[in-house]
């Protein structure tokens, strides 16, 4: 038996929501009308045997810790994976149910209800299909096809770039950078057959957020074109960057972008030196982050800026004056 040899497995199980599911990702709820790229939840299980470890990526704006903490349990119980070494992802498609309430729309219960186990289904697939592989890592650049989206007038007042005209977008410096690296992890089996490929790039996955389509946005869209290129068994998981003010530029359609992500994506692989011994580890911290302590209502910026949203606003302020003595715990992976 060789010391740290690489085993893979890799699954997929899809969580679309029916047509007529309210999404979220908008100030307001959008009644959905049609799939356009279904929803999954996707595993890949890595073991070097000693230690297993489990990355879960889910077509979702966001996952809570009350959710990740029965998937991790069940997890737990189905493959013996402690929660030290399962990653789970929501990658924040603004084209999805409500998994948690906010702005005007409520938490999906019975969507949310079952995705414990899904995610639990999902990762024991992987695991029991565990075989031996390769694995390698590489970065790209892609630039040109994201900006950052906070912009500032020459008052020094942020705005956020879609509520601007093009003409005036263009005259306006960000407030911040953008992150263009790309960055891959291959999984190979031994016949030389990509398994699974995970990227991780940092821009919103809200290219289709205004429609009223039910989308794994572009994420998904690249996951169909390396298919398409790839052959279909190959699953792709996404793992979201600091995206938090950086979006696609407007004028790219989703098609586009899969195209251009997808290719980079493709290009980087060939540059993949695999191995099939690596000694797999973890790291997991708790973190406790303060709510933001906004006493006051900014009624005249909201009013010039987003004035149909000011009820919103007004409700997730009144929100906020009730929990800010609490405090948010999370999860530090390294």
């Amino acid at each position: 038996m060789v010391v740290n040899a690489i085993k893979a497995g890799v699954a997929q199980v899809d969580i679309t929501p029916p047509v007529g599911t309210p999404l979220a990702g908008n100030i307001y709820p959008r009644i959905s009308s049609e799939v356009e790229y279904p929803l999954y939840v996707k595993s890949l299980v890595l073991s070097d045997g000693g230690k297993s470890i489990a990355i879960v990526s889910l077509d979702l704006l966001t996952i809570s810790r009350k959710y990740v903490d029965e998937a991790c349990e069940l997890i737990y119980k189905e493959t013996g994976i402690p929660r030290k070494y399962i990653l789970i992802s929501a990658t924040h498609t603004h084209s999805g149910p409500y998994s948690i309430s906010v702005f005007g729309g409520e938490l999906n219960q019975s969507f949310m209800a079952k995705l414990p186990k899904q995610i639990s289904s999902c990762v024991k697939e992987a695991y029991e299909e565990l075989e031996n592989a390769e694995i390698g890592f590489t970065s790209t650049v892609m630039s040109g096809i994201t900006h950052n989206r906070r912009l500032l007038d020459e008052n020094g007042s942020a705005w956020n770039s879609w509520l601007l005209s093009r003409e005036k977008r263009e005259k306006l410096k960000p407030a911040g950078p953008t992150d263009d690296e790309l960055t891959i992890l291959a999984i190979r089996s031994r016949n030389g057959s990509l398994k699974a490929i995970v990227f991780n790039y940092a821009s919103h996955a809200c290219v289709t957020g205004t429609t009223r389509k039910i989308s794994a946005d572009y994420p998904g869209a690249v996951a169909k074109y390396l298919s398409e290129k790839l052959g279909s068994d190959l699953i792709t998981l996404f793992l979201p960057g600091a995206c938090g003010d950086v979006n696609f530029n407007y004028e790219l359609p989703l098609d586009k972008i899969a195209e251009t992500i997808g290719s980079g994506i493709l290009s980087a692989i060939n540059r993949v030196k695999y191995t099939n011994i690596c000694k797999l580890d973890a790291f997991l911290k708790e973190v406790t982050l303060p709510i933001r302590n906004l006493s006051e209502l900014q009624w005249e910026e909201i009013l010039l800026k987003w004035s149909n949203a000011i009820e919103i606003f007004k409700k997730e302020h009144e929100k906020i004056i009730l929990e800010r003595d609490e405090k948010i715990k999370t999860f530090a992976l390294k």
